[in-house]
Order: C-alpha cells, then sequence, then structure tokens
C-alpha cells in the first residue's frame, strides 16, 4: 500500500510558487508519505522541458509522483480533441517521471457559471455517453502504452451525479483499460453513500482511490462552529472547500466500512488525501491526516515499513 497526498493544500490553485512546492516536498517526506498528487499545472510548466531534473528532485525526497489528473469535456467535437490532445501531453510528460497512474474527470460541467444540474444532465443523450466511454476506452489505452492506468473520478457537477446517466457511461467503457477512482468525499458531497459506492464498484477500484472527508451530517450546512458560519456564495463546492472539507477521519466519512471494502477484495494501490483547503498549517493537517490512516485504520505505506 503507498500513501499520496495532493499538491492543494500547500499551493490552493493560483497560489503557485517556487519556494511553497520545495517546502511541501520536503515536509511531505519529512511526515512519511509515499508521494504526491499532481493535479495542477504547475508542474509541467516549470518541469515540461525538463523532466529528467523533475525526476531528480522527486527521487531525492524519496517521493513519487502518485498520479496526474485531468478534465475531459464531452459535449463537443472540438473541445474533446482538445481534452484528448491536453491529455496525451501530460501522459507524454508523467511518464517520463515515473507517474502510473492517470486520473480523469468531466470538465466542462463543474466549470460552467451558473451551472445547473439538471440542465446539464438533460443535454447529454445516449449516443454521447457511448462516445464518451469510448473517449476513454482510448485515453485508456494511451495510458498503457506509456506504463499507466488511467482511473475515472468521481467528482461533483458532473454527470457522476446522476446514477442513471453515469451507469450509461460506465457501461461503455472498458473495465480493463479504465478502472475506477471512487473520490469518497465528493461521493458524500453528491448526497450518495460512498461506503455503498466502493461496495457497488470495488471491482474496479484496484490502483487508485481518494480518501477525502466532509462534514456534511453532524453540522448545519456552512458551519464551522457553532455560532460562525461562511456566507452562502451559492457555490456548495467553495463553500464546502473552504469551510467543511476536513481532514481525514474529522468528518462524516466512514472510512473504517470502506477501508474494509477494499482490503478484502486484495486492495493494494494507492490511497491518497486529496484535502483542498484547511484552516491548519499544511504541514500539521497532512500529518493529521496520516496519522488517522495510520493509526484508525491501520494501513502503513511503503516508506513507513522501511
Amino acid at each position: 500500500m503507498k500513501l499520496g497526498f495532493g499538491m492543494a493544500t500547500w499551493m490552493p490553485y493560483g497560489t503557485y510558487n517556487y519556494e511553497r512546492f520545495h517546502m511541501m516536498i520536503d515536509e511531505l517526506a519529512l511526515v512519511g508519505y509515499d508521494g504526491l498528487e499532481s493535479a495542477q499545472p504547475y508542474v509541467m510548466n516549470v518541469w515540461g522541458r525538463k523532466p529528467a531534473e523533475f525526476k531528480k528532485l522527486m527521487d531525492m525526497h524519496g517521493l513519487e509522483l502518485s498520479a496526474t489528473y485531468t478534465g475531459v469535456d464531452f459535449r463537443a467535437p472540438e473541445a474533446t480533441k482538445a481534452s484528448i490532445d491536453s491529455a496525451h501531453r501530460l501522459m507524454d510528460f508523467y511518464s517520463q517521471v515515473g507517474c502510473k497512474h492517470f486520473l480523469m474527470d468531466i470538465r466542462n460541467e463543474k466549470e460552467s457559471q451558473g451551472y445547473n444540474l439538471d440542465h446539464v444532465m438533460s443535454t447529454y443523450t445516449d449516443k454521447q455517453l457511448e462516445e464518451a466511454g469510448g473517449v476513454a476506452n482510448a485515453l485508456g489505452r494511451y495510458a498503457r502504452e506509456r506504463g499507466m492506468q488511467l482511473s475515472f473520478h468521481t467528482h461533483w457537477g458532473t454527470f457522476f451525479e446522476m446514477p442513471e446517466v453515469f451507469d450509461k457511461f460506465w457501461a461503455a467503457t472498458d473495465p480493463d483499460l479504465v478502472r475506477l477512482c471512487p473520490d469518497v468525499g465528493q461521493i458524500q458531497l453528491c448526497h450518495q453513500d460512498p461506503v455503498e459506492y466502493v461496495r457497488k464498484h470495488v471491482s474496479r477500484i484496484t490502483h487508485y482511490i481518494h480518501y477525502k472527508d466532509i462534514v456534511m451530517k453532524s453540522r448545519p450546512k456552512g458551519e464551522l462552529w457553532p455560532g460562525y458560519s461562511l456566507p452562502n456564495n451559492d457555490g456548495g463546492y467553495g463553500i464546502d472547500s473552504a469551510g467543511r472539507f476536513i481532514e481525514t477521519g474529522r468528518g462524516d466519512v466512514d472510512f473504517k466500512s470502506i477501508t474494509k471494502i477494499l482490503l478484502d477484495s486484495g486492495f493494494d494501490g494507492w490511497i491518497t488525501t486529496d484535502l483542498d483547503l484547511t484552516a491548519n498549517n499544511a504541514r500539521l493537517s497532512a500529518a493529521a491526516c496520516k496519522d488517522y490512516v495510520n493509526k484508525a485504520l491501520g494501513i502503513i505505506g511503503d516508506r513507513d515499513k522501511k
């Protein structure tokens, strides 16, 4: 088993900084993580033409690139083509630095202004969903040729939120080429049961999972502590990432049941904490997440075993 952590706790989107990047990899190594997930363009922007230099930097810290991440726009041919080209560029680079996992979700809907789930869902035809499955398969094949495994990531604001729509897309994907990376906090945010979701799909959860926690049931919406709430900005994810996504084990996700399902299935891949923002110091936040995974769930990463 390997334990990873995302970049956003140190480097929220739009706050990219060379010094903070080096602080992050120093601190992740000291805390004892096995790897870093790179979901932002920063790494490509700085080291895109010098992958060997980046790999050397990671090797010096004993860290792996656990995965990289992209979104694909399925709704218009020209947008899909641009998404595929971008995914290919990412795979070409990250495969050179030893990254073995490529995560994909659906880009357009969650980034739309005035996002309306019912309207978004009504725009997909069965033919489009079948074609989307074909695109995922092609990307999975391209990843496989570069020594990577493609896994589909579950995210709010996409057709994942509508099980009957997602199931049509999922049926069109090749189980060998396209595996599943559930984000259990995102699943909970979408008012689905992450335990039952993992149980239903465990045969395709073989390589990668996001252990993201969220407070939804135990506190009123938007409340950080009694008497203090974030303002309603009409963006559920914006509020949740700033106030209610929380360190692993502090929220409402039933990680113990999820972990048992995974271990019973023989899962031996990456468990990566995907924490967008924290009110705490980034290193302390990452350490708290790892302590919970180690001590409460009994999962020890490869680095600690050494």
